[in-house]
């Protein structure tokens, strides 16, 4: 069989505008950066985004593009105006075919210009695309801070070329001998189009997701009786919830040392409403850490704190230390968790909803759900989006009947880890007894029920996932 391979070049070119500051000559041209990313292939990876991220003075001279018909072709153009100016544009490259790819050649030319700095970040070689799966390739383009005089040269290009060939047999490893949990569970359960059950899920690949009043997705895990949240073929791994809760406890405090009026965490008095901090925040593909936030979705981005807020620092401190020694094995530690804001917003739809939660993640062992994950475990067809069941009385009026997450007057209150759309940093989307969202200050105390991914070598061992013979599980 002849080995598929492709590549993906991005071209850029550069120019100077005029720079009268402290130490520096004046400037009397624009660096501008031109870039294109194509891709050459008879199998399908293709690009999907391009997104920029500008600092200083850089602006886009046009905004970033891709051919969205074919994904074979990104382009961009930059203008920079002072040493110390730079861009980053993130390429995101999708392995949309059935074959595994891997990247074994990055090629960068020279920027032929030494007041402009070209480089890349985000994959390396060796890296594997998997099929199905997406990563991000991040360039950079910098106006050299040692550059005190005006160049002569005021333009530069850039082409990085990326070589991509199928992975060696050409497909995803083979499982170990008995499967997994997340492949057992889709092969044994069977998935369902109507009723309670397993549903392939319709805005994310690979992933399958428990719905209706009450399916056979219990299983028993550190002794205790949780419930499945999803699975995802990809990776193998399922998603599970603790299905009673832990003591209420606060989300967050002003106590906790988070409070900046300037940052993202702004109100000293209500706490603040991100689950994670610098140190565990990431982007939407998981592959590069985040430090600010908009506090609204595509709102100004604040500087994100340092700290964890109280809720993850007790689930991945106390409560994770308190699992048995079976379970901790079991738990995926580095496990991403959507963590971005998410509107309530008239008319949006769980479409949207999801991409806006996915535009951050949490990475980390025990986490808590998303708003859409309570959204998608009902099977009220008429009810799409957070709004409706924040709004809606039809949606959740008699909620028992369309989703196992609910669980009337036994939870009062209970937290997603969603941030909650507003002008300040304090809200967090909460479940009700009624079956109804709303938000809640972070500095209440509302009922807690973990979440934790199980790493892909936990295998099902027995059971059927009835709440009488819940699923067993083993490594």
């Amino acid at each position: 069989m002849q080995t598929k391979k492709n590549n993906l070049i991005i071209l850029g070119l550069c120019s100077i505008l005029l720079l009268m500051g402290i130490g520096y000559a004046a400037f009397n041209s624009q660096l501008n950066i031109n870039g294109t990313s194509n891709i050459s292939s008879n199998w399908d990876i293709r690009i999907t985004n391009i997104t920029s991220s500008l600092h200083g003075g850089a602006t886009n001279a046009t905004e970033p593009t891709y051919d969205n018909e074919n994904g074979l072709t990104a382009n961009f153009s930059t203008n920079l105006v002072s040493p110390g100016d730079y861009a980053e544009y993130t390429v995101t490259v999708k392995n949309n075919g059935d074959m595994d790819a891997t990247l074994t050649d990055i090629e960068i030319s020279d920027s032929n210009n030494p007041a402009i700095i070209f480089e890349t970040s985000g994959l390396s070689e060796g890296d594997n695309l998997l099929k199905q799966t997406e990563d991000e390739l991040i360039v950079k383009v910098s106006y050299s801070d040692a550059v005190t005089s005006q160049p002569e040269n005021v333009t530069s290009n850039i082409e990085v070329t990326l070589t991509y060939e199928q992975a060696t047999g050409g497909n995803t490893p083979e499982e170990p001998e008995g499967g997994t949990a997340g492949s057992d569970l889709v092969e044994s359960a069977g998935t369902v189009t109507s009723g309670d059950g397993l549903y392939a899920d319709s805005y994310e690949d690979n992933v399958y997701t428990y719905r209706g009043a009450n399916p056979n997705n219990y299983v028993t895990f550190n002794g205790e009786q949780w419930r499945i949240i999803s699975v995802n073929t990809s990776d193998n791994i399922i998603k599970i919830m603790r299905n009673a809760s832990l003591e209420n406890r606060v989300f967050d405090t002003s106590s906790n040392g988070r409070y900046n009026s300037s940052q993202y965490c702004n109100n000293i008095s209500y706490g603040c409403n991100i689950y994670g901090s610098t140190s565990t925040l990431y982007n939407s593909g998981g592959t590069s850490p985040i430090t600010t936030l908009g506090r609204e979705v595509g709102g100004t981005a604040y500087q994100l704190p340092s700290k964890e807020s109280e809720i993850s620092t007790y689930l991945n401190g106390e409560y994770y230390n308190s699992l048995n020694a079976t379970a901790k094995s079991m738990v995926k530690e580095d496990a991403l968790y959507k963590v971005g804001v998410l509107k309530n917003q008239s008319g949006q739809t769980t479409s949207t909803d999801v991409s806006q939660v996915n535009a951050a993640k949490w990475k980390g062992k025990v986490g808590l759900i998303d708003a859409t994950e309570y959204v998608r475990a009902s099977t009220n067809s008429s009810c799409t989006g957070a709004y409706a069941y924040y709004n809606s009385g039809s949606c959740y009026n008699n909620s028992s009947s369309h989703n196992w997450m609910y669980r009337g007057s036994i939870i009062s209150y209970w937290w997603t880890m969603s941030p909650y759309s507003n002008s300040s940093s304090y809200r967090v989307w909460i479940a009700l007894s009624s079956g109804r969202f709303n938000n809640g200050d972070a500095y209440s105390s509302d009922g807690v029920r973990p979440v934790v991914t199980l790493s892909g070598e936990v295998k099902i061992t027995g059971g059927d996932g009835s709440s009488t013979n819940s699923y067993q599980l083993s490594l």
